[in-house]
């Protein structure tokens, strides 16, 4: 308490430079109003060295705080969007994992019955109370199964929800028997182009 008092004091000025200089420490001592009192008086502001006086009186600017801001919109504009694209890429997978576990369990029915089905529990699966269709284990995507060709073939049909929604691939789909020379296809949400078939296997499958 005798330090601060000391610097207080105008009848000391060479003994309060001398103790402040040689322990840059002090400074943390200081209470804020001694500091309020050292800046409001340029006599005793003169008395005290550079780095007290920074210690002090240092801070932001206004244009060093909005270049700050500025820049970290920035990077937050860049980096969310790259986020969110990610993160419903990822979530294809859910779709994927389904429809494979449909195809594997459709190949078993067939060997045993030698038809293909288009009901879910007779694929062990789960199917929802107000629908035929199921929803896949994550819930980001409802598929469903239908058949074709008396039941020689089939093909599941799985539709993006919720926020998955806003993925480009609206839908992922397999046709055991399909038109083209590939089993696997997708639908892009409206806005995009439908594009080429190789193409939506590409940024839907991952193939």
């Amino acid at each position: 308490m005798m330090q601060f008092m000391n610097i207080k004091n105008p009848k000391h000025p060479q003994k309060n430079k001398a103790e402040l200089s040689s322990s840059p420490a002090l400074t943390k001592l200081i209470p804020l109003r001694y500091k309020a009192e050292l800046s409001s008086s340029p006599a005793r502001t003169k008395l005290m060295p550079l780095w007290l006086k920074q210690n002090c009186f240092s801070g932001f600017s206004l244009i060093e705080l909005m270049v700050v801001i500025t820049i970290a919109g920035l990077l937050a504009g860049i980096a969310i969007p790259q986020y969110n694209a990610m993160t419903l890429s990822s979530g294809r997978s859910d779709a994927k994992d389904l429809i494979l576990k449909i195809i594997n369990n459709e190949q078993q029915f067939f060997s045993a019955n030698n038809v293909f089905t288009d009901d879910v529990e007779d694929l062990g699966l789960i199917k929802l109370q107000t629908n035929d269709k199921v929803k896949s284990e994550e819930g980001k995507y409802i598929a469903t199964v239908a058949i074709a060709n008396g039941g020689s073939s089939f093909s599941v049909v799985a539709t993006a929800i919720d926020n998955q929604a806003s993925d480009k691939c609206a839908s992922i789909i397999y046709n055991s028997n399909p038109v083209g020379t590939s089993p696997y296809d997708a639908i892009y949400s409206a806005g995009y182009p439908a594009g080429t078939v190789k193409q939506r296997v590409k940024m839907c499958w991952g193939r």
